[in-house]
């Protein structure tokens, strides 16, 4: 049977059916017409939305396709821990994916993030192994920890320009990253935050960044050249620990300016009062 009930229901109805009933989280905000369909599931509607409930609950529903009108996905989504699930498509209007949401879709191999998505929950991508690479929005503002942790198939990552922190774990054991463009305007990092993508072999620090916190880019163990676009106040001693392929960071300051050089880089050498080029 099709994933997605006919006349005003859809998946996504049916998902905040159950969470209503479990008394947890906050119902989606939905297009005119799906209060009839609610109604209808809970007074029972019939076979095809018997069939949508059990395959939600036993996880083996294999595509989505959320309805327009929908504006945010809550934590905790009907889709969490989904091994089953292939394919997900969001639509233009949704300004946030709640924590949870897709993880441990390890074969979720398709996704989209629409243009109007501002922030990205806690796990929300986290261990979706098969995704490939996200087109972030320009007008995203906010990640949370662990949000793709463990994204094992991106080669790539562009962040926007509005994001000014990347939190903990944020891009953790992203192993097949090979390319990542961060903000001009990108002043924080949180620990870990791109530990294991071990496949990135240069890196550029853009001027604003404050601070690199310890394990930052540990195990990047394809690392061979950093650049710094400004000067931090704090390089922490094992941000860059295990990076022995690490042979050149480039700084704009001078010796002793930022404490703890090479920063766990034990191979590098650090070129002072240069970028290395770049401008």
């Amino acid at each position: 049977m099709a994933n997605k009930l006919v006349n005003e229901a859809s998946l996504t109805a049916v998902a905040d059916a159950i969470r209503q009933a479990g008394g947890t989280n906050a119902p989606l905000t939905f297009p005119s017409g799906f209060t009839a369909a609610i109604a209808a599931l809970d007074s029972g509607a019939g076979s095809a939305v018997d069939d949508l409930l059990t395959r939600l609950v036993t996880k083996t529903i294999t595509s989505v396709s959320i309805p327009a009108g929908v504006t945010e996905i809550p934590d905790y989504s009907p889709f969490y821990n989904n091994r089953a699930l292939t394919q997900a498509r969001l639509p233009e209007g949704l300004t946030s994916v709640g924590a949870w949401c897709f993880y441990n879709c390890r074969n979720l191999c398709s996704a989209n993030l629409p243009s109007t998505v501002t922030t990205i929950g806690v796990s929300a991508f986290q261990k979706c192994w098969l995704l490939e690479n996200l087109t972030f929005p320009a007008g995203l503002t906010r990640l949370n920890s662990n949000c793709f942790n463990e994204c094992t198939s991106f080669t790539r990552v562009d962040l926007p320009a509005g994001l000014t922190d990347i939190p903990l774990n944020s891009f953790r054991s992203c192993s097949a990253v090979t390319s990542l463009t961060l903000p001009a305007g990108l002043q924080t990092f949180g620990n870990s935050a791109f530990q294991g993508c071990s496949s990135l072999t240069t890196l550029t620090i853009p001027a604003n960044v404050v601070a690199v916190p310890q394990y930052c880019f540990q195990d990047c163990t394809s690392l061979t050249t950093v650049r710094f676009l400004g000067t931090p106040n704090t390089v922490n001693s094992f941000a860059f620990k295990n990076d022995t392929a690490i042979t050149d960071i480039y700084v704009p300051w001078a010796e002793g300016a930022v404490a703890s050089a090479p920063w766990g880089a034990v191979n590098a050498t650090v070129h002072y009062n240069s970028t290395g080029g770049t401008a």
